[in-house]
C-alpha cells in the first residue's frame, strides 16, 4: 500500500530535497549509497542526477516524512480547522483540513473523511471542533 503523507493540490510547494545526508558509499561511476534514518522507507542508493551537492554545514535538517502507519512516528490527526465538499467524478466527497501531532500547522492538509477513518479509527470527526466552514 503506497500512501503519501502530504497529499495536497499543490506538490510545487512541498519539499523537494531533503537531507543531507552523508554518503557511505559510491557504487560505480554514477550511483551513491546514502546514510538514511531506519525509519524512512525509501532504498537508500540514488543516481547521481538525483543528489544535489552540499556546501554549508547545515542549520536544521529535512527528513522525508514517514508513511509507514506502524511507525511511532508517523504524525497523527490533532484537530480540524476546516470542512468543505469536493466533486470527484460524478460524486461529492467531504474533506477536512486537518492539524497533525507534532507538526506546524503550515502542514495541515486536506484529507477525505473515509480516508480518516480508515487510516485513524479511533479519531473521531465530532469531538474534534471546526473553526471555520468551507463551502
Amino acid at each position: 500500500m503506497q500512501i503519501t503523507l502530504f497529499n495536497s493540490a499543490c506538490h510545487k510547494l512541498t519539499s523537494k530535497y531533503f537531507g543531507p545526508y552523508p554518503i557511505v558509499e559510491i557504487i560505480g561511476s554514477v550511483a551513491y549509497k546514502l546514510f538514511l534514518s531506519l525509519e524512512v522507507k525509501i532504498y537508500p542508493t540514488f543516481h547521481i542526477s538525483l543528489l544535489k551537492f552540499f556546501l554549508a554545514i547545515p542549520t536544521d535538517v529535512v527528513h522525508p516524512p514517514v508513511t509507514d502507519l506502524a511507525s511511532l512516528f508517523f504524525p497523527a490527526p490533532k484537530s480540524i480547522l476546516a470542512r468543505r465538499m469536493i466533486k470527484k467524478g460524478n460524486k461529492a466527497v467531504a474533506q477536512c483540513l486537518i492539524i497533525w501531532t507534532n507538526l506546524a500547522a503550515d502542514f495541515a492538509t486536506w484529507e477525505t473523511v473515509a480516508d480518516l477513518h480508515a487510516r485513524f479509527p479511533s479519531f473521531t470527526l465530532e469531538n474534534n471542533g471546526v473553526v471555520h466552514q468551507e463551502n
